[in-house]
């Protein structure tokens, strides 16, 4: 068994460096979340694709996105080998990062296949620069300490900074919108709102950067310290570890099944209270909700599992939501309160997962070093969000064909047939809290996992 001197952890994460990793989310979520709200809509009603196309164009970008992530983690964890740190990677990508955002919105050719090439070239771009800036951010709670707890609390700051994100890009965008089109059209509108959010989110990121106090990359114990390995040597070895790991193989499992619990709710829930509670005035209360409930409960999370280990925590967390998507499901249409209510509820408890997840990530991490003698830091974030993203596409293709089986079609709620509303009700209730079920019993295991697990 290969054998190494644990490194030496951070005495303290200061007050600075926590809300510098907090603003990085912030700014992260804020782009990533006005891709995922507006980004279709402006293809499709402003540039005038295809509905066909423009959805295209969007999985096209996401595909890249997943499958990017694990060669850009590889390639940024060998050059902070080389200059040091992660931070200084994410201050780099943070200017082509503030400008691929507006470049979305912005239609400079008229004909259909220039327009389309357009948005692809675009989309495509934004994506790869926003990996290159959040792999090395991804990264960073395993870099600045080894403290459990102390990962706790960056999670839950990074839970805030990205909930406050979404909220910003949910409701400033449309607001500058709805403003600047008193004195333009709807096309420069959204430029305008989408450069004032770059601007921001660039900002945010640059100085993410700066306030981070990160300890400086140790060569002791590392796979490729010396360079003999390659690139496709390490990132294959990451693939291995994935798999072999007990520890890696189960969080991956993980963020699969709550990427695909969280999908089936935010991507059906528009439908369920414009055709199944016929409310679609209460659209903003579903959507900003469960982020408004996110921010104060992520740090209770947190403490939560100062008293309790982390898995346990989870596994609460779980049952919670589990809880709120069920009794959502069961809710009869005119009982508006007791569905926000189950909404929050859900909202609470899944405030718990990406605290965990990305406390649990990094303690993984150490313990595979210790126990191997090879860190993988990077890289397995990488992946991570390599499941994560693949799933998230997934999981619109299979809304999209249980809708199409249904025998959903395009029109008002009252056009909506009951074979639509049962499956728009499952898929948005049903479909999350089985996920969550199913992810109890993989937490369970994950705990009765232990340290001296054989190296792979």
């Amino acid at each position: 068994m290969a054998s190494h001197e644990p490194e030496k952890p951070v005495a303290k994460v200061n007050t600075k460096t926590r809300l510098g990793f907090g603003l990085g989310d912030f700014g992260f979520v804020m782009l990533w979340q006005g891709c995922a709200l507006f980004l279709l809509y402006f293809y499709t009603e402003i540039v005038g694709l295809p509905a066909l196309l423009a959805g295209g164009i969007y999985m096209a970008g996401m595909i890249w996105d997943a499958i990017s992530d694990p060669f850009i983690a590889t390639w940024t964890e060998r050059k902070a080998r080389k200059i040091g740190r992660y931070g200084g990677l994410v201050g780099a990508a943070a200017l082509p990062l503030a400008l691929a955002y507006p470049l979305l919105f912005t239609q400079p050719f008229d004909g259909l296949l220039p327009a389309a090439l357009w948005a692809l070239a675009t989309h495509v771009g934004f994506r790869t620069a926003y990996t290159f800036a959040s792999m090395p951010y991804n990264t960073m709670p395993a870099r600045l300490t080894r403290n459990p707890g102390t990962r706790n609390t960056l999670a839950a700051l990074r839970v805030i900074g990205a909930a406050a994100g979404g909220l910003m890009a949910a409701l400033a965008t449309p607001v500058m919108i709805d403003v600047l089109n008193l004195q333009m059209e709807e096309g420069p509108a959204y430029l305008i709102a989408a450069l004032t959010l770059g601007a921001l989110a660039g900002f945010s990121l640059w100085s993410c950067s700066g306030l981070m106090a990160e300890p400086a990359q140790e060569p002791a114990g590392d796979d490729n310290s010396q360079g003999t390995t390659g690139f496709h040597a390490d990132l294959l070895l990451a693939l291995r570890r994935a798999v072999s790991d007990p520890r890696f193989s189960r969080l991956m499992i993980i963020m699969a099944l709550a990427t695909l619990s969280f999908g089936l709710y935010t991507q059906t829930v528009l439908y369920l209270v414009s055709y199944h509670f016929q409310r679609p005035d209460l659209t903003p209360l579903a959507l900003g909700l469960p982020a408004l409930i996110m921010i104060p409960l992520a740090p209770a999370w947190a403490a939560l599992a100062h008293r309790l280990s982390k898995p346990a925590t989870l596994a609460a967390g779980l049952l919670l939501a589990a809880l709120g998507y069920a009794g959502l499901g069961l809710v009869p249409r005119d009982a508006i309160p007791m569905a926000l209510g189950f909404i929050a509820l859900a909202a609470a408890g899944n405030a718990c997962l990406p605290v965990m997840f990305w406390s649990l990530l990094p303690d993984a991490i150490d313990a595979h070093s210790d126990r191997t003698g090879t860190r993988i830091e990077a890289r397995m974030f990488g992946l991570a969000t390599f499941v994560q993203k693949t799933v998230s596409g997934l999981t619109g293709l299979l809304i999209g064909l249980a809708l199409y089986l249904a025998g959903h079609e395009a029109g008002g709620s009252e056009s909506v047939s009951e074979p639509v509303r049962h499956t728009i009700r499952l898929l948005c209730s049903a479909g999350p809290a089985l996920c969550l079920l199913a992810l109890i019993g993989v937490t369970y295991r994950y705990g009765r996992i232990r340290d001296t697990v054989a190296s792979q």
